[in-house]
């Protein structure tokens, strides 16, 4: 269970860092 919250959390951070990128 806690790992599906980790890859969330991953994921989530990924999705920004990128659009910060993309900016």
């Amino acid at each position: 269970m806690s790992f599906c919250r980790s890859t969330l959390s991953i994921l989530r951070g990924a999705r920004r860092v990128r659009n910060y990128g993309s900016r």
